[in-house]
């Protein structure tokens, strides 16, 4: 009896999950405009550390270096979300629709 139950909860599941695609789609799309910001930072500190190089600035060109690394972390932790984010659309969609 409690065996039927739990199939039948389960069977639902995917049913209370349908309003998450929204969301999904939602953090996504932000998650892109993030992305661009990360992309936009990268390129101005790859402009900033090239000039104090040129000029002989090594001590501004260490800090500059840093922060693009940290930058670097950064978009790649957006990334790895973004990618979480798809693959959750994916599966999102996948339940709404039905079996296969």
């Amino acid at each position: 009896m409690l065996t039927a139950i739990g199939f039948a909860g389960l069977a639902g599941a995917p049913a209370l999950f349908a309003g998450d695609l929204g969301y999904d789609r939602y953090d996504i799309h932000r998650d892109y405009n993030r992305l661009e910001r990360h992309d936009a930072d990268i390129n101005a500190d790859r402009y900033r550390l090239h000039e104090d190089l040129e000029h002989g600035r090594y001590r501004d060109a260490a800090r500059t270096r840093a922060d693009l690394n940290r930058d670097y972390r950064e978009r790649d932790r957006q990334i790895r979300d973004i990618h979480r984010d798809r693959r959750d659309i994916r599966q999102d969609g996948y339940y709404r629709d039905g079996w296969r």
